[in-house]
């Protein structure tokens, strides 16, 4: 059984898909058009906006508005297997599938633990039987690193006997999972954007824990911390029992000073974290957008499909805001940077 991390580890060619995904960058959402879909009136000047775009091909209709999230991400999917089809390895498609692959044997197991009876155990046998993952990967080997992934939660699961706990480990393990590709990829800015990916998740759920109060010791339950990572533990300790204007100068050294501060920023994250959610993922931008002058190479491959992803987040918001009547302030609060 090959884990992912040793199908990373493999030499590979990029030139052919590199000189592909150089033309389809030309294809993402622009400046302009974003501008245009931000400030369309209503859904119907939404979708005239979208007809000048390149998903005009997939949202032609009122009706697709209404069923947006099934058609952008079965475009999102159809993207991500031609990215499979054209690249020499699977590395790239690996990466950006960990996260749907998790969250699908999440709910597996959220689902089949809240089926049972009260003073029923957990037994192995069961376990194995339900075979929450296996859906996932459509007959292929699973790889080690999930397999090892599903039994951290289950372990977590009796530990705490609490379905949040599920949500916590399940999260935690597909950032171990994303650190073990990158760091076995051997790339630069595979690795650079995993480690500020994986420590602005952490610093995002360690803002919210703190919005709720939680105990200081519920921590260690949602965080996962890289070996190499300076945020440590003691850090996120000190970042926890200090106010959240002291963080900008205290995360300065660790280069995320900027997602903290700036103007309005206490305003937009004081009551929720949407405002540093869309911080953070400007900031990964700023990384990915660095492949632009690579000429060959996975970078190319790995900013592209990391764009789309960006990309298609980016639209949904502005279609549910549409439809929902949402000020265009507002939306330009919640979209996120583009790549193009």
């Amino acid at each position: 059984m090959r884990s992912l991390a040793q199908k990373a580890q493999e030499e590979t060619r990029w030139n052919y898909l590199s000189g592909r995904i150089k033309a389809l960058e030309k294809e993402l959402i622009s400046p302009n058009q974003y501008q245009s879909l931000i400030s369309a009136k209503d859904q119907y000047e939404l979708l005239r906006s979208l007809s000048d775009s390149p998903y005009k091909s997939i949202v032609r209709q009122e009706e697709d508005l209404f069923d947006y999230e099934k058609i952008l991400n079965d475009h999102l999917a159809a993207k991500l297997q031609w990215i499979r089809k054209y690249s020499p390895q699977t590395l790239v498609y690996d990466y950006f599938t960990v996260r749907g692959n998790i969250q699908s044997f999440k709910a597996g197991i959220k689902s089949y633990l809240s089926q049972l009876p009260r003073n029923e155990e957990l037994s192995e046998q069961r376990l194995e039987d339900t075979q929450f993952y296996g859906s996932a990967f459509k007959g292929d080997e699973i790889p080690q690193e999930y397999l090892t992934a599903y039994r951290e939660v289950i372990r977590k699961y009796r530990e705490k006997k609490s379905l949040q706990a599920v949500d916590f480990e399940a999260d935690r393990q597909m950032l171990a999972i994303l650190h073990q590709m990158a760091d076995a990829s051997s790339n630069e800015m595979m690795r650079k954007y995993t480690q500020s990916f994986i420590e602005l998740k952490n610093l995002c759920a360690l803002w919210r824990l703190k919005a709720l109060g939680a105990p200081a010791a519920m921590i260690s339950d949602i965080v996962f911390i890289p070996p190499q990572s300076g945020l440590t533990m003691n850090i996120m300790l000190e970042l926890y029992e200090a106010s959240y204007d002291r963080w900008p100068l205290m995360l300065s050294g660790h280069g995320y000073r900027d997602v903290f501060t700036g103007q309005g920023a206490s305003r937009e994250m004081s009551s929720t974290a949407l405002g540093l959610e869309k911080r953070c993922d400007d900031f990964l931008m700023d990384i990915l957008k660095r492949a632009k002058y690579i000429p060959f190479g996975i970078e190319v491959a790995f900013a592209y499909t990391a764009a789309l992803f960006m990309e298609v987040l980016n639209i949904k918001i502005i279609i549910i805001a549409k439809i929902n009547h949402v000020t265009e302030d507002l939306i330009r609060v919640k979209v996120r940077q583009g790549y193009v």
